[in-house]
C-alpha cells in the first residue's frame, strides 16, 4: 500500500475514555503524524467545536460519549447546509462490534468502521486508504455523505 505524508495531516480524537484517547493519539504519532496536529476531545459536544475551529483533515470518533453520541455528531457533520466541515472523512473506531453499529455509520455517512481493540496496522491502513483514496460524496434524498462501496442486507 503506498505511503501518505502522515506529518502533513491534521487529525481530530474524538473519544470520552481518556486512555484510549491517549492510545490513538500515540498510535497517530508513530505513524508521524505532528503531536500539535492532533486535536483532542472527550465527547461529541466538544468534537462538533474542534471541527468548527481546528479543521482537521480526518476525524476519529468513537460511537458511544456523553453528552453528543459519535453518530449524532456524524449527523450533524453530513447536513450539507454546513459545507465548510461536511466533506470531512470521518473514521467511527468503537467497540460496538455489531452490524447494527456498522450499517447504521455506514447510513449516516460514516466514511470508514474500525473496531476497538484495534490494531495500529489496520487504523494506518483506513486513514491511508481514506486519503489515497477518497469517495465523492453524493447527495440523495434521505444521505449526504462518501459513496456506499457496498450494500449489506440486514437479513443475513
Amino acid at each position: 500500500m503506498d505511503e501518505i505524508a502522515f506529518d502533513q495531516l491534521q487529525i481530530g480524537v474524538v473519544e470520552d475514555v481518556c486512555g484510549m484517547r491517549r492510545l490513538i493519539c500515540s498510535v497517530l504519532r508513530s505513524f508521524g503524524v505532528r503531536e500539535r496536529n492532533i486535536f483532542e476531545a472527550d465527547d461529541g459536544v466538544s468534537g462538533l467545536e474542534m471541527v468548527e475551529t481546528c479543521e482537521p483533515d480526518i476525524l476519529i470518533t468513537d460511537w458511544t460519549m456523553p453528552n453528543m453520541s459519535g453518530a449524532d455528531l456524524v449527523r450533524i457533520l453530513r447536513n450539507p447546509k454546513y459545507p465548510n466541515r461536511s466533506f470531512i472523512p470521518i473514521l467511527m473506531l468503537t467497540a460496538n462490534a455489531n452490524r447494527y453499529c456498522a450499517a447504521v455509520s455506514r447510513e449516516i455517512g460514516v466514511t470508514e468502521f474500525l473496531v476497538k481493540p484495534f490494531a495500529p496496522e489496520a487504523l494506518k491502513t483506513r486513514l491511508t486508504h481514506m486519503v489515497l483514496y477518497p469517495r465523492r460524496f453524493v447527495s440523495t434524498g434521505d444521505y449526504f455523505g462518501p459513496e456506499k462501496r457496498l450494500r449489506v442486507s440486514m437479513a443475513e
